[in-house]
């Protein structure tokens, strides 16, 4: 058990759902972050059902599932072989499926984190009246986030995360990252509004958010790049 899938048994464990999707599950998550290179081949079928102390045909299960994903090739005689996905789509789905509430905020937080210098520079270099209608909205949808921390708690969080996927509705090709955000913000509603309290009630908080709508209305990246930094990463504390 001392080698790459020695953690294999902890994991399984700790994970409250099917095995042949926590196995996929694992595959998927070393596949995405590189420590399985593609070309790479998987131990065989057996000597892997071993190593999580599984059935082979819940490790066939599992290698289907991540198969089906596009990030295996199953090669009959030869092996199964790391690959690329066929569909960021489906990998995407899956991976909002199966990730940790931690995993999920770090996923926002990124988003968060990358995309107000992106949105900036991109009105830095349009015309004024070529704004998208998402960006021009943006004031409004920071003051709406302040009114709304003085009624529900989902109502807050629905309305900071309408700020947030505004921004990133106004990258350029936008349709997979907002469709990301919106999973990612479905996932995350429960831990969001356990917590909303302390966002709700931070001032500090309220006027960077303002700051990032005024920062991205006049087309100035670097400023928004700073707030946006400033901003999940609070954002992201709060949920730790």
């Amino acid at each position: 058990m001392n080698t790459q899938w020695g953690e294999a048994a902890h994991y399984r464990h700790r994970r409250a759902k099917p095995l042949p999707q926590a196995i996929a599950d694992q595959l998927r998550r070393r596949i995405v972050s590189g420590k399985l290179a593609f070309d790479q081949p998987l131990p065989p079928l057996r000597k892997l059902a071993r190593l999580y102390g599984v059935s082979l045909p819940t490790i066939h299960a599992a290698v289907h599932a991540v198969a089906a994903l596009g990030l295996v090739r199953v090669e009959h005689g030869n092996g199964v072989y790391v690959s690329r996905p066929t569909s960021n789509a489906a990998m995407l789905n899956h991976a909002c499926q199966n990730a940790s509430t931690h995993e999920l905020a770090l996923i926002r937080a990124s988003i968060d984190e990358r995309a107000p210098m992106a949105v900036a520079l991109a009105v830095q270099n349009a015309r004024p009246h070529a704004l998208p209608r998402r960006v021009r909205d943006l004031a409004f949808l920071a003051a709406e986030r302040k009114i709304s921390r003085h009624g529900y708690a989902n109502r807050f969080v629905e309305a900071d995360l309408a700020f947030h996927a505004a921004i990133a509705a106004s990258l350029d090709d936008a349709e997979l990252m907002v469709s990301l955000y919106r999973r990612v913000g479905d996932r995350l509603m429960p831990a969001l509004v356990g917590t909303s309290n302390d966002c709700a009630t931070d001032d500090d908080l309220h006027r960077l958010h303002g700051a990032l709508a005024v920062a991205i209305l006049e087309g100035r990246p670097h400023v928004a790049a700073r707030l946006g930094r400033a901003i999940s990463r609070r954002e992201l504390e709060s949920l730790d």
